[in-house]
């Protein structure tokens, strides 16, 4: 009858065909009844039930029952926060009968942090809606970052209140540089300590440039911190006194030292040298030689100018990460000594 007539009062009779009326065509009714066809009712969503109310990497649990007045079958659907999540592929569910149980279950990927509101859509097979919500709270804790660093290194402890694992990345000058896919690097249990070097090959040179380092935990929240390096050659470097590099860190001459003309048989006048660590770490036992093959020709360095004390090889102190140490160069070509030639002053560790 539904599916014939709209609701209300319906108003039909009975005629007997076999009996005739003279003067009649048609055989006479006999009754007439009236039938009130009531208005339909959408489907009635009991025992709404949304557990827990909070929540961090549990599953939130939805459960209740479906029933419909008229015995229609019915449909459903599941929205959070407004986006359906059920059913995936259509927009409703495949029918069911009146009075079916449903349960569903959800986990953090359908949250965000915070309130969520939960929502269960119910219809009848005409099309009568009806729909209930409950709210439930995602709580989360973001992730934390101790970091230290130096021109050409970090170190950091991520960790995470709530236990969650962790998973990091960099970034230099708003560039991708650790891990080198897109993306965060693996998950890892907290709290973890990572160390990430980079080169001055990965730097503006005589620019600062910006690193963040950003950490994401099972929930896909996201802590960062900025700092700022300046761009420099990496190594043990020679710089002269107004802190211009003789090479690059790669071992390309950039300017040579210049004693002016020399005469066979008279000492140079002394320059003044400067090494400084640019590693990015202390070194212990930083060593200073001279190479040449110039024959008749005494090149030798000093820790001070006055006196110079003449020697092959010098052993500064222990030097930090930016200290520098100042020694001095002179070269005396004795009467022998023919022109051309060159020599190169070295700085190494001593293991």
């Amino acid at each position: 009858w539904a599916l014939w007539f709209e609701h209300g009062t319906l108003d039909f009779k009975i005629r007997l065909s076999g009996l005739r009326v003279p003067g009649e065509t048609e055989g006479p009714w006999v009754e007439s009844i009236a039938v009130t066809f009531p208005e339909n009712e959408a489907p009635l969503i009991k025992n709404f039930l949304l557990t827990p109310d909070e929540f961090h990497n549990e599953y939130v649990e939805l459960s209740a029952t479906i029933e419909d007045q008229e015995g229609d079958p019915v449909h459903y659907q599941v929205l959070i926060n407004g986006e359906r999540v059920y059913p995936a592929d259509d927009e409703w569910s495949p029918p069911l009968e009146s009075g079916t149980k449903i349960f569903l279950a959800y986990n953090h990927p359908y949250f965000n942090v915070g309130t969520n509101t939960v929502t269960l859509r119910v219809k009848d097979d005409r099309g009568k809606e009806r729909e209930q919500s409950g709210e439930v709270i995602l709580l989360n804790t973001p992730p934390t970052i101790t970091l230290t660093h130096t021109n050409f290194n970090l170190h950091a402890t991520l960790g995470d209140e709530d236990g969650d694992d962790v998973s990091y990345r960099l970034l230099i000058n708003g560039k991708q540089f650790y891990p080198e896919d897109e993306g965060f690097s693996e998950p890892l249990s907290a709290p973890v300590a990572i160390v990430i070097p980079w080169g001055s090959q990965d730097l503006i040179l005589g620019e600062e440039n910006t690193l963040r380092l950003e950490v994401k935990d099972a929930i896909g929240e996201v802590t960062s911190t900025e700092f700022t390096v300046v761009g420099h050659y990496q190594g043990l470097m020679f710089v002269d006194e107004e802190g211009n590099y003789f090479t690059t860190d790669q071992g390309v001459i950039l300017q040579e030292l210049d004693f002016g003309p020399l005469v066979a048989g008279r000492t140079s006048p002394v320059r003044k040298l400067i090494l400084r660590n640019q590693l990015g770490e202390p070194v212990e036992n930083p060593e200073i030689t001279i190479s040449h093959n110039v024959p008749d020709v005494a090149i030798n360095i000093s820790s001070q100018e006055e006196p110079f004390v003449p020697k092959g090889h010098l052993n500064p102190p222990a030097m930090g990460d930016g200290d520098t140490y100042e020694f001095y160069v002179r070269i005396h070509p004795n009467k022998n000594a023919t022109t051309g030639g060159s020599f190169r002053i070295n700085s190494n560790t001593m293991e």
